[in-house]
């Protein structure tokens, strides 16, 4: 899967496919615009459709029926189609890469929260350090019994083999700590890192499944992506998105604006 990754993000800057459009419903259908590299290898336009809640995309050239025939679909779908990014299929024709709006949501969002989770860990990790160094909390009898070294648990995360009495303590004195450095998070027993991190994870899917709209990005939309390739296609798809991103500010005021 990691070589499918790499083929991926070659053939993309090889130019195969320049633009895909964010899906227009029509009477039961979703359309939308392709811009890829031609027999001749300059860019083409074309369309395709699937019956709404299918996956697979079908040219245009299997669509029957319709008057009004522009190339093989009726002007009225290639006009609803087209009307919206004309502008980005403009300059896809000229053989640049242009995302969809699709693509730059899912990347901005993930650069938010991936900037929030930096500003979050060193303060969790900082308190969490702070209360087992302060409290030298051993290891629970049943992992010594179990063959376990009996050692202090300074580790944060080997706090799950402490004993439950002192991990109720620590605990305590974790939400202690994340309250007084006014770290909001969605439920009173919640951690705010793991919170963080839940959330850069949901976004980096998001991202994943946004750019697999490129067919020749398909694969990275798979569920069953290695840890190293998830990594390297979040890289590639970061890098590609990162000039059409707003600014943190941007960002910020878009979301707050949703």
């Amino acid at each position: 899967m990691t070589q499918a990754v790499q083929g991926s993000s070659s053939g993309l800057k090889a130019g195969t496919h320049f633009f895909v459009s964010t899906p227009v419903g029509i009477d039961g259908f979703e359309w939308r615009c392709v811009v890829r590299q031609g027999e001749l290898g300059r860019p083409e336009k074309h369309h395709e459709f699937r019956p709404v809640g299918s996956q697979a995309w079908h040219a245009d050239s299997d669509w029957i029926g319709g008057d009004s025939q522009i190339g093989d679909i009726p002007e009225s779908i290639a006009q609803k189609v087209d009307s919206e990014v004309h502008k980005q299929i403009t300059k896809a024709m000229s053989g640049e890469f242009v995302p969809n709006a699709n693509m730059i949501r899912a990347a901005e969002n993930l650069l938010l929260s991936m900037s929030y989770e930096d500003v979050v860990r060193p303060v969790v990790v900082a308190y969490e350090t702070e209360i087992l160094t302060r409290h030298q909390f051993r290891i629970a009898r049943k992992y010594v019994e179990h063959g376990c070294e009996d050692v202090v648990i300074l580790d944060r995360k080997r706090s799950y083999m402490l004993e439950e009495s002192d991990f109720a303590i620590y605990l305590k004195q974790c939400f202690e700590a994340r309250d007084a450095a006014g770290l909001k998070v969605r439920a009173s027993d919640n951690c705010p890192l793991l919170e963080a991190e839940n959330t850069r994870i949901q976004a980096e899917n998001l991202l994943l499944k946004a750019m697999a709209e490129l067919p020749n990005l398909a694969a990275i939309g798979k569920p069953w992506l290695t840890l190293e390739a998830r990594k390297r296609a979040i890289d590639l798809t970061l890098d590609m998105l990162a000039p059409f991103c707003g600014d943190a500010d941007g960002i910020i005021n878009r979301l707050m604006a949703a």
